[in-house]
């Protein structure tokens, strides 16, 4: 018999798409175990198992903030916000368990090196088997007039009126102009 280990998983699936906004022909699609959490997870952690507003850690403009504590956590961020959510960037740094923010976040618009930031949807809770799962996606769209190539995707969440990065993974991946790209965290915990 296979013995089975309590696990806590994190996988980004990267879509690209012909069309604007997930629409057109899949061109292809790409699954990425993440290993890169962050500190301020387990910063944001602690403030809800003491309720303690103790703690002062970095928010995404590299501030350091104390949060009050046991806030909501939120990152379903409407379309065009790019404070929090499922974000972008350029950046290529390595990962640290000190970062704070993407090295180089792409900005929500139209403009030259800008994307188009969707809604973020979040699927409710699902249990399969022994795993218990939840989906953080996102739909970018290029209408910048020329290719844009992402190098790092983050989970920002918003806690105490502050945003926070909890997760990056350095992910290449190039959207053409006039089509997408969707970038989906799945966050899983498989018990034996």
């Amino acid at each position: 018999m296979k013995k089975f280990h309590p696990q806590l998983e994190i996988w980004l699936t990267v879509e690209n798409w012909s069309g604007p906004n997930g629409t057109g022909r899949l061109l292809s699609r790409k699954r990425i175990k993440c290993h890169s959490y962050v500190g301020n997870i387990i910063n944001i952690l602690y403030e809800h198992f003491n309720f303690s507003a103790t703690t002062s850690f970095k928010d995404t403009s590299g501030t350091l903030q104390t949060p009050s504590a046991g806030g909501v956590i939120l990152a379903n961020a409407a379309a065009a916000n790019d404070n929090y959510g499922v974000l972008v960037g350029t950046g290529t740094g390595a990962n640290d368990v000190s970062a704070y923010a993407l090295g180089t976040k792409i900005a929500n618009g139209t403009g030259a090196g800008q994307l188009q930031y969707g809604a973020v949807s979040i699927t409710t809770p699902a249990t399969v088997g022994q795993k218990r799962q939840i989906t953080v996606a996102r739909v970018f769209t290029n209408n910048s007039g020329a290719s844009i190539t992402v190098n790092e995707v983050g989970l920002v969440v918003s806690y105490g009126g502050y945003y926070f990065l909890i997760e990056r993974t350095l992910n290449t991946n190039t959207i053409n102009n006039l089509a997408s790209a969707t970038w989906t965290y799945t966050i899983s915990i498989t018990t034996s």
